[in-house]
């Protein structure tokens, strides 16, 4: 599911650490969260992006965008719930945003 448009079934972080016994060159945070903004299709993504191709024109947008899954109130799916982060005061926190939108940039 790596290639062409077939990737918007699958996401997923690879999370690429210092070499062991290196720190980050900044404070160690307290903890590391990845996030991952995806897109959400009700339409055949290959059928999407053949059809661009065919015609020359842009690609269709998707249905809804994802944070962690979760597309939020906005949007007509499956799920009305919306990603949430808790956090503690006086602590840091390391966000890895992972884009996996198809054709937009988040």
């Amino acid at each position: 599911a790596h290639i062409s448009w077939l990737r918007a079934t699958v996401h997923g972080p690879i999370v690429i650490l210092p070499k062991k016994g290196v720190p980050y060159p900044f404070p160690q945070p307290h903890k590391e969260v990845p996030i991952i903004m995806g897109d959400w299709w009700k339409a055949d993504t290959e059928k999407v992006i053949s059809q661009a191709l065919q015609t020359g024109l842009a690609p269709n947008l998707s249905d809804a965008f994802t944070i962690d899954g979760l597309p939020g109130p906005l949007y007509n799916c499956s799920k009305k719930d919306v990603y949430k982060l808790k956090v503690e005061a006086g602590k840091t926190y390391m966000l890895r945003l992972i884009n996996a939108v198809l054709n937009d940039e988040l």
